[in-house]
């Protein structure tokens, strides 16, 4: 076990409209690999609760204002110093935190963020998910989802 590591707490929202689901897209140039598509959201800031983290980071990276509901999944896994180079600089090993919320649509503007992490927001049908390049997060929110629409 590495001595020295980091730790990020991160919160994600599934806002599900009309048989479509919000995802953002991944900048191929952020990361050390292209990741693919993604849930909007991110890191936690210091004092935030998860569902404010969601709803801000949400914001920041689709232009839509939501509000978060009922907390679906919370995950973690660990990635190593050599699987973590980011802009071109090796990082400490990560345990990371993401926990998942239903959110609902409440106004604003699609668009795609400026600057940051991800580079496109759209409106994906539920049936082209499967297609799409994508991180584990999609599928374990997608399914978190459907499970709590079974019962």
């Amino acid at each position: 076990m590495p001595e020295h590591f980091e730790t990020r707490a991160g919160a994600y929202c599934v806002v599900v409209r009309g048989g479509s689901i919000l995802l953002c897209h991944l900048r191929d140039d952020w990361f050390a690999r292209p990741f693919g598509w993604t849930l909007p959201g991110g890191g936690m800031e210091l004092f935030e609760a998860p569902e404010e983290a969601a709803v801000r980071e949400t914001l920041e990276e689709t232009g839509l204002h939501v509000e978060a509901g009922r907390l679906l999944a919370a995950r973690s896994f660990s990635v190593t110093a050599e699987e973590r180079i980011e802009r071109g600089r090796r990082q400490l090993p990560l345990l990371n935190l993401q926990l998942i919320y239903e959110a609902e649509h409440r106004g604003g503007q699609l668009r795609s963020e400026a600057s940051g992490s991800t580079d496109r927001a759209a409106w994906i049908p539920l049936a082209d998910v499967a297609q799409l390049e994508r991180v584990e997060l999609v599928d374990a929110a997608l399914a978190a989802w459907r499970a709590g629409r079974d019962t």
